[in-house]
């Protein structure tokens, strides 16, 4: 596993598939693109997936390289996953992965959603599905 110290990471934590995908993703589960905690999210489903899996040290490692404080980084990712799930869109989710795991209007811990979504990149059938391919 390659070193997680904050100022290690590339420009782009991401390739240009893997973020079309969680763009798609996260719209299609009412998360908002226009909120900084939509661009968190996506930061942390890639450190999770360079083998970070503590919630604390991912939001360490998104604070440097957002310029933000690490509180700021935990309220703006629970926030948007919140506001999702206030919305019931949050339970888009169930029919993407073909499985009920959220009911409406309940909320999904962040280190969980950002878990669950890191699994659903490496699947090649999920991420055909969301390319439309």
């Amino acid at each position: 596993m390659r070193s997680l110290r904050p100022n290690t990471y590339p420009d782009s934590l991401l390739d240009e598939t893997s973020d079309l995908i969680l763009s798609r993703f996260f719209v299609a589960i009412g998360i908002v693109p226009s909120r900084i905690g939509f661009t968190l999210l996506k930061d942390a489903v890639a450190v999770y997936c360079l083998g970070e899996k503590r919630l604390r040290t991912i939001q360490s490692v998104l604070s440097s390289r957002h310029g933000i404080s690490v509180s700021a980084v935990e309220r703006d990712i629970r926030a948007i996953i919140e506001s999702a799930a206030n919305r019931n869109q949050l339970c888009k989710l169930n029919s993407l992965l073909g499985v009920d795991m959220l009911n409406k209007g309940e909320p999904i811990p962040a280190k969980e959603f950002i878990a669950l979504v890191s699994e659903c990149l490496s699947d090649p059938r999920f991420r055909k599905k969301l390319l439309g391919e």
